[in-house]
């Protein structure tokens, strides 16, 4: 590792890191790392993701390791379609594309003008106290914030869009725009992710409309104090993921002391651990800590070698 300003994942740590998703890591993670860092391989991808996909097209079965439902729910059909739409070339894709869009569809809530992240079957099995569902307001805590997930299947719907049969994806659009444009604080960075995704889907005529509003919000949300990103805390490198994303005004030199802050802790562990309260990781949701661990191990990884930051 140098000892610079601009500090490089040691090859020696990366092999440790990759060895430790390779050994500990689910399935869709193992597959992840290797199309990403040793043979780009779609179909493999799409194999290990399938297997979380339900005969109604959506997707449940733990996806989202906080939640163990096995049922399809909105929040693990958006995450899955995360991973799709970077591995979507294959012609397996197709059928779970047109069934996963069928299942969106089929789950959409008028009234809403969206969906809701989470049927309450998912009070049936084991959870994370954050996804329990109230059955006073008919939803979760997480439901407080629109976008989280409807901005992000939205923008899903639009990417899709030859295979939407009866929503009208272009009012949907239209309505999400308006929402974060009216927005005048912002609470939840999970919906900030799910908005910069449907910024992502869009066409630039409609996804500068955004930029103001997301900017603002990054602003309110970013914690550039490397002392709290051992806590819950937004970093630069949740917003901004790759050197061309959109910045929203977060400096480079604050991009580049968050990867450093991922090159240290890799050098020192060989893998991420996550930074919340898992004191609700009990019983059948014990074992979300190391899928969990998995999980942020590759996305560390993914970061470093996006910024040209790990060792060849």
């Amino acid at each position: 590792m140098r000892e610079d300003a601009m500090l490089t994942l040691s090859s020696e740590a990366f092999k440790r890191a990759s060895d430790y998703v390779m050994g500990n890591a689910r399935e869709l993670e193992r597959s992840l790392i290797m199309d990403r860092f040793v043979s780009p391989c779609d179909e493999d991808v799409l194999r290990a993701l399938s297997k979380y996909q339900n005969k109604d097209g959506g997707f449940g079965n733990a996806l989202e390791p906080d939640f163990r439902l096995p049922l399809s729910s909105p929040m693990s059909t958006s995450k899955a379609f995360e991973i799709i739409k970077a591995h979507d070339g294959p012609t397996m894709a197709q059928p779970m594309i047109i069934s996963g869009i069928r299942y969106l569809e089929n789950t959409y809530n008028d009234d809403r003008k969206g969906w809701y992240a989470v049927p309450k079957e998912v009070n049936d099995y084991p959870h994370a106290s954050w996804w329990s569902y109230d059955e006073k307001t008919s939803m979760t805590v997480i439901d407080n914030s629109w976008g989280n997930p409807s901005a992000d299947i939205i923008g899903v719907l639009y990417t899709y869009r030859e295979h939407v049969n009866f929503l009208d994806i272009n009012s949907l659009v239209s309505y999400a725009i308006d929402y974060l444009k009216k927005k005048e604080s912002f609470s939840s960075q999970h919906e900030t992710y799910c908005f910069i995704n449907l910024q992502k889907s869009l066409p630039e005529r409609l996804s500068k409309s955004l930029d103001g509003p997301l900017t603002r919000a990054v602003s309110e949300q970013v914690c550039y104090d490397v002392a709290r990103w051992a806590g819950y805390e937004p970093r630069p490198l949740d917003f901004v993921n790759s050197p061309d994303a959109r910045h929203y005004g977060i400096p480079n030199e604050r991009i580049d002391e968050n990867l450093d802050y991922l090159v240290r802790a890799l050098e020192c562990n060989d893998h991420i651990s996550p930074h919340w309260d898992t004191s609700d990781y009990v019983g059948g949701l014990r074992v979300a800590i190391n899928e969990w661990k998995g999980n942020l191990t590759l996305r560390a990884l993914v970061a470093l070698d996006s910024f040209s930051r790990i060792e060849k």
